[in-house]
């Protein structure tokens, strides 16, 4: 090295880091580090370098080389990544996009509308008011808390079965539910209200429950196409048993009842706060063979008409309620009864000839002797 200084050449092909400290004293430092110059002496050889056991490190050159290299493959692959995200991102937004511009959009009307139109969902109750105003007045659906308005409301927003508009027994699941709401106000029933989680009587499910309204409690019977035959409240379990108080029904008995028109018996009993008159819409009940109606608080005034289609009524007991009117004409006019019972009432007047020939009553009701009540 020495001879390469004095020929002028100032620059070594590397330099290292081990020395000897005395030429006496032999050391062994390792292997020797040696920066490499960008451009080799003629007369020093890599071979050279390798041989005197030099570790050789890149130059500044070829570390800048081999950054900018990386730096590119980076910025490739950071690149791909955001492309894949983007893709991945926007494709199921334009397809919910796509899909919601064709089911909702409508070719454009040719003239502007006069109004603006109602909310689809209003237009479609529209419908179901037009089916339940068949059975209520119109004016009483569309009241606020009246039992009509109450009961269309939970069919059209709430009822679980949601049963189509088109189905023949729509009315009738109409019609129960008017019949809650019209008979439990005050304190509501004692047994199977909606919600009642503990309902045992007679085997039945709550009100409003999920189930088919045939399975409800009071629905005793129905035909194989659902429509109820024999609808009886007479008891209540309430989880203690039965007990003969009826079910604790308050209010009044709604005209819609008389809609369903395949009852065969209607029997509701002892409910000392059910206070109504019989509706005038039960003389479409053409099929009754019983009607118990007693220990209630039924009333006049006695509506004309009631019992002239019944013309296969067996059973007419309606003892036990606060008629205080006369002895209604009509009922000696229904033949084939074989029970009638109206004690427990006021009814006063003359004794209408017409029940003595009520000749199909059964030994315990032999013909009402012609004369004035007491």
């Amino acid at each position: 090295m020495s001879d390469n200084m004095e020929e002028g050449n100032t620059s070594a092909p590397f330099r290292t880091n081990a020395y000897t400290s005395s030429p006496d004293i032999e050391e062994d430092y390792g292997p020797i580090e040696a920066y490499v110059k960008d451009d080799y002496d003629d007369d020093v050889s890599v071979e050279e370098i390798d041989d005197e056991n030099v570790n050789i490190l890149p130059s500044s050159a070829e570390v800048a080389r081999k950054a900018r290299s990386k730096l590119k493959l980076y910025s490739i692959i950071g690149s791909m990544c955001i492309l894949v995200t983007v893709v991945a991102v926007m494709v199921p937004v334009g397809l919910t996009v796509l899909k919601t511009e064709t089911k909702y959009t409508q070719p454009p009307t040719q003239a502007p509308s006069v109004q603006p139109s109602q909310a689809p969902t209003d237009l479609f109750f529209t419908d179901y008011v037009d089916a339940f105003a068949g059975v209520s007045d119109r004016t009483l659906i569309n009241t606020p808390g009246t039992a009509q308005y109450r009961a269309s409301r939970w069919i059209y927003n709430f009822d679980p079965v949601r049963r189509d508009i088109s189905d023949s027994r729509l009315l009738q699941r109409y019609i129960a539910a008017v019949f809650y709401y019209s008979t439990s106000q005050g304190y509501g029933w004692l047994d199977c209200y909606p919600g009642d989680v503990a309902c045992t009587s007679d085997s039945k499910e709550a009100w409003f429950s999920s189930h088919d309204e045939c399975n409800w409690f009071g629905f005793t019977e129905c035909d194989r196409d659902g429509h109820v035959t024999r609808f009886v409240i007479l008891n209540n379990q309430n989880g203690e048993g039965k007990s003969y108080f009826g079910n604790n029904l308050h209010g009044t008995l709604p005209p819609e009842f008389g809609y369903l028109t395949t009852l065969t018996d209607l029997t509701i009993v002892m409910n000392k706060n059910l206070a109504s008159t019989i509706p005038l819409s039960f003389s479409k009940l053409t099929s009754l063979r019983r009607l118990r109606l007693f220990s209630n608080s039924l009333e006049g005034p006695w509506n004309k008409g009631i019992l002239q289609n019944m013309t296969d009524l067996m059973d007419l007991v309606l003892h036990g309620n606060n008629f205080n009117i006369t002895l209604p004409y009509e009922i000696g006019d229904v033949k084939s009864l074989r029970s009638l019972s109206l004690a427990g009432n006021k009814f006063h007047g003359d004794i209408p000839k017409v029940y003595g020939e009520l000749h199909r009553l059964g030994k315990e009701n032999k013909p009402i002797a012609v004369g004035k009540l007491l």
